[in-house]
């Protein structure tokens, strides 16, 4: 708050067109500041010669700061340099989440698991000491360009994706451990320059 007085009284002292430019810019500056950060936003790099079937990308996810809904997107940048052979890109999202519970006692976690199971989870979370493991296996087929061969994303190097995956009401404090594999056909895919995961 300090900061931010001394700012506005040194734009005070500038002259008029200087004073309006000043203003706009703090004020550019503060709504950046406001924009709420990320859960998680993470890229990993494909190796150069090509994205093979036995390769999964692994993403952890430390702690959840809030106990709210957290729809999963998953993100692919296509490279310009090299070409992808197809149309879409199949992909398997395994996801492993670890779930704290408030209170190590039975009734608890039989409570706990009484509400992941009744906000859809495919499959209960297994009962672990302190905590429930809830494990889910998700296909997404992603398509890349339209059926004229226009590309979905526009890029001048790389051409960004991002599709949603799957929306999962965690609790804060969860921890995650997400992979994500192709399930083509050809062993080898290049074209993807990199694999990302977002939970906003």
């Amino acid at each position: 708050p300090d900061e931010m007085k001394q700012m506005i009284a040194a734009c005070a002292r500038l002259g008029r067109p200087a004073r309006r430019l000043c203003l706009l810019l703090l004020a550019g500056l503060l709504l950046m500041a406001c924009r709420e950060a990320e859960a998680f936003l993470q890229f990993a790099q494909v190796d150069p010669n090509g994205w093979t079937r036995e390769t999964g990308y692994v993403f952890t996810v430390d702690s959840l700061p809030a106990t709210q809904d957290y729809p999963l997107s998953v993100m692919l940048r296509k490279s310009s340099d090299k070409a992808y052979p197809f149309r879409s890109i199949t992909l398997v999202v395994h996801q492993r989440w670890t779930l704290p519970v408030p209170d190590a006692a039975a009734q608890a976690r039989a409570d706990a698991r009484r509400h992941f199971t009744a906000i859809g989870q495919p499959r209960p979370p297994r009962c672990m000491r302190d905590s429930l493991l809830m494990v889910r296996n998700d296909t997404l087929v992603a398509d890349l360009s339209a059926d004229d061969g226009e590309l979905r994303a526009h890029g001048i190097s790389l051409h960004p994706y991002t599709f949603p995956l799957v929306t999962l009401r965690l609790p804060k404090g969860a921890k995650g451990r997400i992979t994500v594999r192709h399930m083509m056909q050809r062993e080898n895919l290049t074209g993807i320059e990199s694999v990302g995961l977002r939970l906003p």
